[in-house]
């Protein structure tokens, strides 16, 4: 994750400065009570945008409730794999099933234990995934792997066979299937069709410590992270920028269930969430618009 600080100067200009706010904040005329702060997080095809108003960017000790266990699949976290699934497609384009035999396990932790180890040697070899859990009618759970380059049927077949230990000449057949995506422009739309049956998603009863259930590779998805800090009448300025796409993104969620934040130093409407922001950029971008939000080198278009 890359960070590059900026300071809004009095026409609402971004500015770049060397480093983090608390080299302004050693200056005199920096006092760090009366700025303001906006914190974007940049994915290639979503932004978020983090509003900060003056006096909050000062202590924030509040504490955290612990997370609790996971016992279902939720609907935040299917939007959360949606937003990640639509920023990484482009990267993926091998996709792997990873099923049991006749007799299979039914501890949570046990069965990540051996994706666990499967996902080590990916990583040992140079892959990039993304994974996800279901479960079959009989209520055996199996994986779903998505990975960013051809990888040999023969391999995968021998090293889940290897891991899960079954001792079934027909698990190492049958056991596993490896499929290359064609259509890499419909992988976003064909990862997440995967993700919305709920029926393979319901845990079984008997099923315990079921844990996650979907992850990636930590250098999947690229991030960069651009802050912002400034005076409260420039950054009213630079902030009007973001009207554009308040309207977008509510025009494109309207069915999507609205909840309150539960951070109690963040406003109701501080954070904004843009959905395919590279859409909205191209359009801005073929219109001779430029925006600091989407800027030409973050959608491409330079």
């Amino acid at each position: 994750m890359s960070r590059t600080y900026f300071w809004i100067d009095d026409y609402g200009h971004p500015v770049k400065i060397d480093g983090d706010i608390k080299k302004l904040e050693m200056s005199e005329k920096k006092d760090k009570m009366q700025y303001e702060s906006v914190t974007m997080t940049k994915l290639p095809k979503d932004i978020r945008i983090s509003n900060q108003s003056a006096g909050q960017s000062g202590d924030r000790n509040f504490e955290r409730s612990p997370r609790g266990e996971i016992i279902e699949y939720s609907s935040s976290s299917q939007r959360r794999f949606e937003m990640v699934a639509r920023n990484v497609c482009d990267k993926l384009g091998v996709f792997i099933t990873l099923t049991y035999p006749m007799s299979y396990p039914m501890n949570g932790t046990l069965v990540k234990s051996h994706l666990h180890l499967f996902l080590i040697y990916l990583q040992r070899k140079g892959y990039q995934y993304l994974w996800t859990l279901e479960f079959q009618e009989r209520g055996a759970p199996h994986f779903h792997v998505l990975v960013d380059k051809h990888i040999p049927h023969q391999w995968v077949a021998k090293t889940w066979y290897e891991i899960v230990g079954s001792k079934d000449e027909k698990h190492l057949k049958a056991g596993t299937k490896v499929e290359a995506v064609r259509d890499r422009s419909r992988m976003g739309w064909y990862i997440t069709s995967y993700m919305k049956k709920w029926q393979q998603k319901i845990v079984p009863e008997e099923y315990r410590k079921v844990g996650r259930f979907w992850g990636r590779s930590r250098k999947l998805l690229e991030i960069r992270k651009e802050i912002y800090y400034g005076y409260t009448k420039p950054m009213n300025l630079f902030r009007k920028q973001q009207r554009v796409f308040r309207k977008w993104t509510l025009s494109k969620t309207k069915n999507w269930k609205k909840k309150k934040f539960k951070n109690p130093y963040v406003m109701k409407n501080a954070c904004l969430n843009i959905v395919k922001a590279d859409v909205i950029g191209k359009i801005l971008y073929d219109k001779n618009i430029h925006t600091y939000i989407t800027d030409s080198d973050s959608l491409g278009l330079s």
